[in-house]
């Protein structure tokens, strides 16, 4: 725009004369200047700079905190480089850097009206490696809220090409090859940190206290952003915990033109067969669902994007509550993990905040009716030992997984049985199932095992240890898991047998120790060595089989330290009354 007011010649000589950091620094000015009567009544953000003085009119101070020209040094100062918007960025916290906290006012030069509220952004990047920046309404030197990429320092910033603008940043000029708009540049991301809703004086000015992260992260400060308080300034997905049903929302007065859009979830509660694609968008282009080909249940992705040569380029999102669905393609889970990557028409891309509508589901609730209830019991039961494939989280879920560890094993009854238990009691946990006394069902595990072979301890048994080797009956599976849990949760009082943990030193894990209380109160059993010094004498008793193996275990006697990957289920040992001597152990190999 500035280039077109002066023309080109004289664009040209103002380069020769004072140098591209002048030149970009007064364009910047000349088109605040230019925007600044709308500024007033924006209603997407109004970005302003951050100056160091060096061309313009300073807002960052104090200047001995500023070494306006270096572009990179380990002093402990903010110095200037050449990259975002106006081809000028304020880095520190290169090497350990500790700089000093900034001070940046904005006033009614950039906009700004008196005694009125404004939401405030800092505006600063990233690349990947989630560079940091603190900003605050008070000055706190190294203890104002962090903003990062992602929030795992702090306060997770939102994309900045999302956003609406009412006075955009500057496209930066330094690579031609970069992505085309003011929001990306190489591998780096324009984001935008909410520091806060506050007031601006009553002289129009408003200031914020800028701080970097010492240490080896940058931070990279461009400006701030600001808008009128409560006014939205971006695009933000939704997914509706009750239907399933996902939609993109525009709440700001802008239009946006969506070029393409993925969404993806990494657990496969994705169902794609149940998806409404564009097809045809509203200028009569075709587009094209790229992914899943073909179109299937408990998917990771799905994508689509407008053909090539479009006669207009995107699809229009309309402002003030346009909206997109997708149809009820999420399944109703636990498992929340989905992202919507937008790319527009001019090329930025960008992923949108996503919020849930309604309750969050419980661990259990198979179903996702909300309940845990006998409908999810049956669909534990009918999935257990059953072998029923699974290629992701969520379809192994939604067939009884309640650990996400692999089988559908005792681990899940286990789980599930403390679930329903604690929605609704232990009653109506014995009514669903018509367990009965502890003795009785100890022998109910027996009589579920069916044709369980016990061989002495001596000779170790060597079988398949495939956790689906063996498929049960539905009905066996029920009784089979409901007598192991009972049994395992009352063994306690029974004489007959013992809860021992398994401790596997064998040929190839010789740790010279031998029997080890792996957690608290167990008896650890040595399955090679010769002595078992510490297991306690037990009666004649049976054992659980290899079907309890969690099957995603790639060693199911591995002892990292960690109870969850050891071999917990319950063994039971028979044989004579000194221990380790004549010990029946079914052990899977």
């Amino acid at each position: 725009m500035i280039h077109a007011m002066l023309g080109a010649v004289a664009w040209d000589e103002l380069r020769k004369t004072h140098g591209r950091r002048w030149v970009l620094r007064t364009a910047g000015a000349l088109a605040a200047l230019c925007c600044g009567v709308a500024a007033s009544f924006a209603q997407g953000l109004v970005y302003v700079d951050a100056d160091d003085g060096f061309g313009g009119a300073q807002n960052i101070f104090p200047s001995s905190a500023i070494d306006s020209l270096q572009s990179v040094a380990d002093d402990n100062l903010w110095g200037y480089r050449t990259f975002a918007s106006s081809d000028t960025i304020f880095e520190s916290a290169r090497a350990g850097e500790d700089s000093p906290e900034l001070t940046f006012t904005i006033n009614a030069s950039n906009g700004l009206s008196a005694n009125t509220q404004y939401d405030v952004y800092v505006v600063h990047w990233s690349d990947p490696s989630n560079w940091r920046v603190r900003a605050g309404f008070t000055s706190n030197p190294n203890a104002n809220p962090v903003f990062d990429r992602t929030g795992a320092a702090g306060n997770a910033s939102s994309i900045a090409g999302a956003a609406a603008w009412s006075v955009p940043p500057v496209d930066p000029t330094e690579d031609p090859s970069d992505p085309p708009g003011p929001f990306l540049e190489g591998n780096r991301t324009m984001l935008l940190g909410f520091v806060g809703t506050t007031t601006s004086s009553a002289t129009g000015e408003i200031s914020v206290y800028v701080d970097d992260m010492p240490g080896t992260e940058r931070s990279w400060l461009d400006g701030l952003a600001y808008v009128a308080a409560g006014t939205p300034i971006s695009l933000f997905a939704e997914v509706d915990r009750d239907t399933g049903a996902v939609s993109v929302r525009n709440p700001t007065v802008s239009a946006y033109r969506v070029a393409s859009y993925t969404v993806t979830s990494n657990v496969g509660s994705l169902d794609a067969t149940a998806f409404s694609a564009i097809g045809v968008d509203g200028d009569g282009d075709a587009w094209t669902v790229t992914a899943p080909a073909p179109l299937a249940d408990f998917v990771t992705q799905i994508a689509e994007s407008e053909d090539a040569g479009a006669s207009v380029a995107g699809a229009t999102l309309s402002g003030s509550g346009g909206t997109v669905s997708f149809g009820n393609i999420w399944h109703v889970s636990p498992f929340e993990d989905v992202q919507i990557a937008v790319t527009l028409d001019n090329g930025d891309s960008f992923n949108l905040p996503v919020s849930y509508l309604g309750t969050q589901r419980k661990q259990g609730d198979f179903d996702g009716n909300g309940t845990i209830d006998a409908g999810d019991y049956e669909t534990l039961v009918a999935g257990l030992y059953s072998g029923a494939a699974a290629t992701t989280i969520v379809e192994a879920y939604a067939n009884g997984n309640f650990d996400g560890r692999g089988a559908i094993d005792y681990h899940d009854f286990a789980a599930f049985r403390a679930a329903y238990i604690a929605e609704n009691g232990g009653a109506a946990w014995a009514s669903l199932t018509g367990v009965p006394e502890p003795t009785a069902l100890v022998l109910l595990g027996a009589c579920a095992l069916g044709g369980a072979s016990v061989r002495r301890r001596r000779t170790r048994q060597v079988r398949s240890s495939d956790a689906e080797a063996v498929r049960l009956p539905a009905v066996a599976r029920g009784l089979l898991a409901v007598g192991v849990v009972a049994c395992s949760l009352s063994c306690a009082g029974v004489a007959h047998a013992q809860r021992f943990d398994v401790n596997d030193d064998d040929d190839s894990i010789v740790d010279g120790v031998g029997p080890s209380a792996t957690l608290a109160g167990a008896t650890g059993i040595d399955l090679t060595n010769s002595g078992v010094v510490t297991l306690t004498p037990v009666g004649e008793g049976v054992t659980l089989d290899d079907r309890f193996r969690d099957a995603a275990e790639s060693d199911i006697y591995t002892n990292a330290g960690d109870p969850e990957d050891l071999w917990r289920d319950f063994v039971f040992a028979s044989g004579s009354d000194q221990p380790g001597e004549g010990m029946d152990v079914r052990v899977p190999g």
